[in-house]
C-alpha cells in the first residue's frame, strides 16, 4: 500500500515528461522534412540534431524545451515552454493558456490556435506540400530551355515522319489526291479551312445535345462518337499537313512529277522545311526578342500550312473526289472546218492530180 502511494504522488508531481513522450519520426524521413522546410519559402531551417516526433505531442506545463518542438502527422500542443520554433507537419500547433513559444509557430496543411498562450515570433500557415512552389522555383535556364525545345521539334519531326510513312504506303492515292486540291485551289482551301476549323467546336456540341436527346441508344453511344469525331479530325489535319508538306517539298525539290517510289522522300523533305522553322526557335530560345519573333513566324506558318490542309481534305473529301477538267470551248473557226477544202487549222487537205491542159484545138 505505501508502494501504491509513493507511485501516485510521483506520477502528480512529475513534470509530465514521460506522459507527453512519443515515438521520432524515422532517420530518413525527419531529414526529408529538414530539407523540405529548408526549401520552401515559407518554411523554417532546424538544426539537424533537432528531433521529429510522429502524432500528437504535447509539451507539458512547466516543461521547457530548450530548441524546437517539430511533429509530423499529428498536432503540436503547447502548454510550457518552446525556446526556438513550434511546428507540426499534418496537424494544428496549439498554444493553450501558459504555453509560450519563443521563436515561430508553424502549421503546414494545418492552422495555428492560439488558445491564451504567447507567441513571441511569426505566425505562419503552409496549404499544401512543402517544397518549391512554381512561383518561387527557380526559372529554367537558357541551356535547358534551348534543349528542350530542340528536343520537342525533333520528336514532333519523328513522329510526323513515321505517321507520313504509313500514308503513303497505305493511303497514297488519298494524299496525292488532297495536294492536287491544294495545287488546284489554295485560297479555297484556305478559307474552307477557317471555316472547318471554328465549326469544330459548334458541331462536336451539336452531336453531344443529338445523342443526349436519343434515349439509351444515344447515351450509349456518346462517349464513342466523341472520339471518333475527334479522330476523324485530327485525322484530317494530319492528311492535310501531310498534303501540305508534299506540296511545299516538291517546290522546294523542283520536281514537277511525283516519281514511282520518290514520294516518301518529298513528304520528308516538306516535313523538314516546317519543323526547321521551329529548330531554329529553338536554338533561338537565348535570344530573348528574336527566339520570340521566330516563334511568331514559325507559328503563323505552321498554322497556315495546317488549315489549308484541312481545307483541302474537306474539299477533296479526303482525297478521293476526282479532280475537276476544265472544258474546252468550241469555236467558230472549228464548227465550220468542215466546210472548206482547207481547213483551217491542222493538216491541209490533200488535192488529187490533174493531168495538163492539152495544145491546139480539137478539130
Amino acid at each position: 500500500m505505501k508502494a501504491l502511494f509513493i507511485v501516485a504522488a510521483w506520477l502528480t508531481f512529475a513534470p509530465g515528461r514521460l506522459l507527453a513522450q512519443v515515438t521520432e519520426l524515422a532517420p530518413d524521413s525527419a531529414r526529408s522534412v529538414r530539407a523540405a522546410l529548408a526549401r520552401d519559402p515559407f518554411g523554417a531551417r532546424l538544426d539537424p540534431s533537432t528531433p521529429i516526433s510522429v502524432g500528437d505531442r504535447i509539451v507539458a506545463p512547466g516543461e521547457t524545451i530548450s530548441g524546437s518542438a517539430v511533429t509530423a502527422r499529428g498536432d503540436l500542443i503547447v502548454s510550457g515552454s518552446v525556446g526556438h520554433d513550434a511546428i507540426a507537419v499534418g496537424g494544428d500547433v496549439i498554444v493553450r493558456q501558459g504555453g509560450v513559444i519563443g521563436g515561430d509557430a508553424l502549421a503546414v496543411d494545418g492552422r495555428v490556435r492560439l488558445e491564451g498562450g504567447t507567441i513571441r515570433g511569426e505566425t505562419r500557415s503552409i496549404a499544401g506540400p512543402l517544397g518549391l512552389t512554381p512561383a518561387t522555383a527557380e526559372p529554367r535556364s537558357a541551356v535547358s530551355t534551348m534543349w528542350h525545345q530542340l528536343l520537342l521539334a525533333l520528336g514532333w519531326l519523328a513522329i510526323l515522319a513515321a505517321i507520313g510513312v504509313v500514308v503513303v504506303l497505305f493511303a497514297r492515292s488519298n494524299l496525292e489526291g488532297v495536294a492536287d486540291a491544294i495545287e488546284r485551289s489554295f485560297g479555297r482551301a484556305f478559307l474552307v479551312g477557317i471555316a472547318a476549323e471554328l465549326a469544330v467546336l459548334p458541331a462536336l456540341l451539336m452531336l453531344i445535345v443529338v445523342l443526349l436527346l436519343i434515349p439509351i441508344v444515344g447515351w450509349a453511344l456518346l462517349p464513342f462518337a466523341c472520339i471518333g469525331f475527334l479522330i476523324a479530325v485530327a485525322g484530317a489535319l494530319a492528311l492535310g499537313f501531310l498534303a501540305m508538306a508534299q506540296v511545299t517539298g516538291e517546290a522546294l525539290m523542283r520536281r514537277t512529277q511525283r516519281g514511282a517510289g520518290g514520294l516518301e522522300r518529298v513528304v520528308f523533305v516538306g516535313l523538314v522545311a516546317y519543323m526547321s522553322l521551329w529548330i531554329v526557335t529553338a536554338l533561338l530560345a537565348w535570344s530573348g526578342p528574336a527566339g520570340g519573333a521566330m516563334r511568331i513566324i514559325a507559328l503563323l506558318l505552321t498554322w497556315v500550312a495546317a488549315t489549308v490542309g484541312f481545307g483541302a481534305t474537306i474539299v477533296s473529301r479526303g482525297g478521293t473526289a476526282e479532280p475537276s477538267r476544265p472544258s474546252i470551248p468550241v469555236t467558230r473557226t472549228a464548227e465550220l472546218e468542215w466546210q472548206t477544202p482547207t481547213p483551217v487549222a491542222g493538216v491541209a487537205a490533200a488535192r488529187r492530180p490533174t493531168p495538163a491542159p492539152r495544145s491546139g484545138f480539137d478539130s
